[in-house]
């Protein structure tokens, strides 16, 4: 009699980026380093915006001091009323991401989110998006952790909090800094492309639009 098939292992919880995989704020933030930069006499260029994707300010001031030689308190006077007409405006959510967000919350499976940005930002997302509005009862920003991604610690902090397996626990990312993060943190992981054709290769499942079968995947990939 031939063997059974293996069992594939149960979904415990799921950990979700937030800027690029959630909202569609990457765009904003690119916008936004564009002009304040540009207002301050500098330009950036694509590979300058493609660096700082999913980076920490710990990583993205000193680099902006570096580069152009730009202060925090000269760039954020530029900035920050950039982000705040973005926020009135409305910010977009990307629907495959979002409606398996809901479908896991009908399921009844844990879900986190774990963000680059800070805990102000990420507050204000949570807030004032609706579709993500008192979706997340665990949530990691920057501002909690010591090491920010590409180091595993935020994904770590995550996981622990949401009280769930590493080995069935599923991040999803867009940028190669949250997919390092998040294997470093011993996560299964989807990249999920967001019109950047950023290199997710190191995730054990890529794909263009995010499904809840997915999900069940990637544990066995």
């Amino acid at each position: 009699m031939p063997a059974a098939p293996p069992v594939a292992p149960e979904l415990a919880g799921v950990i979700f980026d937030l800027d690029g995989t959630l909202v569609d704020t990457e765009s904003v933030s690119d916008r936004v380093f564009r002009t304040a930069l540009e207002r301050l006499g500098h330009a950036m260029t694509d590979d300058d915006v493609h660096e700082l994707r999913g980076h920490a300010w710990s990583f993205i001031g000193p680099w902006m001091q570096d580069r152009f030689g730009v202060t925090e308190q000269a760039y954020r006077a530029e900035a920050v009323p950039l982000w705040d007409d973005a926020f009135a405006t409305g910010l977009a959510t990307f629907p495959d991401t979002v409606d398996v967000l809901h479908a896991l919350q009908d399921e009844g499976v844990p879900v986190a989110v774990c963000t680059s940005s800070g805990r102000h930002h990420l507050d204000r997302i949570l807030a004032t998006v609706p579709d993500l509005a008192g979706r997340f009862a665990v949530s990691v920003s920057a501002t909690e952790v010591t090491n920010h991604k590409p180091h595993p610690e935020p994904y770590e902090r995550a996981r622990r909090l949401l009280g769930t397996p590493a080995a069935r626990t599923v991040a999803i990312e867009d940028s190669a800094t949250g997919v390092a993060a998040a294997v470093g943190a011993s996560l299964r992981v989807v990249g999920r492309q967001s019109g950047t054709r950023t290199d997710l290769s190191a995730a054990h499942l890529q794909v263009e639009t995010l499904t809840r079968p997915v999900l069940d995947e990637v544990l066995v990939a």
